[in-house]
């Protein structure tokens, strides 16, 4: 499931419950501070559920989805450093609420 965030809770707990009761195996692409607002330690029930499921694999998809400007953060419109930096930090977000590689 793409762009997986806490702003998205209800739809995309509708589909991981549907996924998770059918037997599917899945993967979420979290994004850990969606539009430079919604990091995930400040929301810890939305990441236990995302944990709960024993079918889901969690994996990092950018750091902020957007950049400030509204404009879609793409790494290849970025620099390599600039790119290492935000995929270490989401990977310590991701770290910091327990989500393990």
């Amino acid at each position: 499931m793409h762009d997986t965030a806490p702003s998205f809770s209800k739809r995309i707990f509708e589909f991981t419950n549907a996924f998770e009761n059918l037997g599917i195996n899945f993967n979420v692409a979290a994004v850990p501070f969606f539009h430079h607002k919604e990091d995930l330690p400040r929301f810890p029930e939305f990441v236990d559920k995302l944990k709960s499921y024993k079918r889901c694999e969690i994996v990092l998809h950018g750091l902020y989805h957007e950049d400030t400007n509204g404009q879609m953060d793409d790494f290849h419109t970025k620099s390599r450093g600039t790119c290492q930096e935000e995929i270490r930090a989401g990977l310590e977000i991701f770290e910091q609420v327990g989500i393990k590689d």
